[in-house]
């Protein structure tokens, strides 16, 4: 994996992620490569101890992740609130 972390501004922090999966050997179609992913990550400060993440991700899919050549690359969008104490 590579990544990169951002601090945008006090209350705002952008971080990157590119991944890329194989499998030790290959499946028993012969295939390999589980695919690369791309990960975006905006965490905000609400507040001192409270944080709002907006993550993003998308998986170019391999050969070895799924079948079909008409198939669909997955994405995942999603928020959490991390509370400190």
């Amino acid at each position: 994996n590579i990544g990169i972390g951002i601090k945008a501004t006090d209350k705002l922090k952008i971080t990157a992620d590119v991944w890329y999966a194989a499998l030790a050997e290959s499946d028993r179609a012969g295939n390999k490569k589980l695919g690369t992913e791309v990960d975006l990550l905006l965490t905000y400060k609400l507040m001192k101890n409270l944080d709002l993440d907006l993550v993003g991700a998308y998986l170019f899919a391999g050969s070895a992740t799924y079948g079909g050549a008409n198939s669909k690359n997955p994405y995942e969008l999603g928020t959490r609130l991390s509370f400190s104490f």
